[in-house]
């Protein structure tokens, strides 16, 4: 390229970090879970919804192999609705999910297998046929901040830095990026600033599923609506400490050489299984403690692999055949907005005025500690709301936080981290925030919440 044509290209890539790449109504940063729901749900109000999404998928964790849980809490009763069950809907007409399936044991009454790469497919589908613009490769980075006024968001693309015009954001990133960077205070872990353990979840394919399910020495889930031809496996989930082969896995130094490690095998397919034992602790916040988590995680799938193949029954002729793009974050930063939920609101089961979603998933705190986790559950096999105001962060305007960054104690983040509230959740912020543009409200606290109740459930919420 010529000197001349060079310096026109470089006026051009600098005056488009000046103006704006767009205006919309709203921003939402984030095409995970919580986001797609964020993105729908405003859409479906009729504003104009723009997405940014870092990688060229949507769906964040639910493409990992990790099931949906907490559609339902421990009495049965289904307590999420909305965006969550027509997602689990669209994934059923594709063949990406049995639906909810009912658990016997253990620390929750079902579990909603599903497809990761049909989960893609799904969440690209349903928000295009809203008309939401989603932009891929594209990293919110920053706010575009004006007093305590959110009014837009830099991003960053292989094309440079832009910035987009908005009346709302939603911030969806899971670690409350955007919120962060306003330079409010935020929270992080316990009391002493630990987060609980990282995960790597895995796949492996070409297992003889007959041989493998016997290994469970706690809990199996069976399909109890199994029919062969379907391609769906005949057990969706197993719980085991690998008991036989203790010895082997001390010798070896798998799970840290403890040998009573649990491990859950997750099963959607015939002769495949995703892999959710792995643990890593490390600051998600610091480049390096990071990447050191991704090669470390990555090394110890391989080892367990190693370890399946050739001592497990029924992995023989198994290939270790996916890890993921990211590795799991349970937890990093969550905002301090203008209400806290805590402990003792879970455990009660409290009910709020401005309660926008339900939650009867228990206290699952994975301490740094591999033996050292624990479940707490909700009173009387019930349920708890999840307040409007845990989504707006304190000292902020035009912006709401949606997911598991959410306004919260440690212990109480560990409970509503998982995807079907952090749904619920995202759908709540997509309707405040279209809400909001529809009545020319002046801040998102002045939305009155019966209406904002009234409009959720219209869509199909639960509350």
């Amino acid at each position: 390229m010529k000197t001349k044509e060079l310096m026109v290209t470089v006026r051009k890539r600098m005056k488009a970090q000046v103006e704006p790449y767009g205006s919309y109504d709203v921003i939402v940063c984030g095409g995970g879970p919580a986001g797609i729901a964020a993105a729908y749900s405003a859409a479906l109000l009729g504003v104009k919804v723009v997405l940014l999404e870092q990688y060229g998928f949507l769906g964040g964790m639910a493409t990992s192999g990790l099931p949906i849980l907490s559609f339902h809490n421990m009495k049965g009763n289904q307590i999420i609705g909305g965006f969550a069950q027509l997602f689990v809907d669209y994934l059923k007409k594709l063949g990406g999910t049995p639906g909810h399936v009912p658990l016997q044991h253990g620390h929750m009454k079902t579990i909603t297998p599903i497809d990761p790469e049909k989960v893609k497919f799904a969440a690209q589908e349903l928000l295009l046929e809203k008309k939401v613009e989603v932009l891929h490769h594209c990293l919110a980075v920053e706010p575009v901040l004006k007093n305590n006024q959110v009014k837009g968001v830099f991003f960053e693309s292989k094309g440079g830095r832009f910035y987009l015009e908005g009346k709302t954001v939603i911030d969806a990133t899971g670690d409350a990026d955007i919120v962060a960077k306003t330079g409010v205070e935020y929270e992080l872990g316990d009391d002493s600033g630990n987060c609980q353990p990282m995960t790597m979840i895995f796949k492996i394919d070409g297992i003889d599923s007959q041989k493998a399910f016997q290994l469970t020495d706690e809990e199996i889930v069976v399909n109890p609506h199994h029919d062969p031809h379907s391609g769906f496996a005949p057990i969706f989930h197993i719980t085991t400490q690998f008991k036989p082969w203790r010895q082997i896995i001390e010798k070896e130094g798998l799970f840290d050489g403890i040998a009573d490690h649990r491990a859950w095998l997750m099963c959607l397919y015939q002769g495949e299984m995703f892999i959710n034992t792995i643990k890593i602790i490390a600051d998600s916040l610091d480049p390096a403690a990071l990447s050191l988590a991704e090669i470390s995680a990555r090394r110890e799938a391989h080892q367990i692999f190693k370890f399946l193949k050739q001592h497990i029954p029924g992995f023989e002729n198994a290939h270790l055949s996916l890890t993921p793009v990211k590795i799991g974050i349970r937890e990093s930063r969550r905002i301090i907005g203008d209400y806290s939920l805590n402990k003792e609101d879970i455990l009660l089961g409290k009910k709020y005025q401005d309660t926008i979603a339900w939650c009867g998933y228990p206290i699952d705190v994975h301490k740094q500690d591999r033996i050292d986790s624990y479940f707490q559950y909700v009173e009387d096999q019930g349920e708890y709301g999840i307040p409007f105001r845990c989504l707006i962060p304190r000292e902020l305007e035009n912006i709401l936080v949606a997911g598991r960054s959410i306004s919260a104690t440690h212990e109480a983040m560990a409970s509503f981290r998982v995807m079907a509230p952090c749904m619920a959740i995202g759908q709540a912020a997509g309707v405040a925030s279209a809400l909001t543009i529809q009545e020319g409200f002046t801040s998102l606290r002045k939305i009155p919440v019966d209406v904002l109740q009234r409009i959720l459930k219209d869509q199909g919420a639960i509350l």
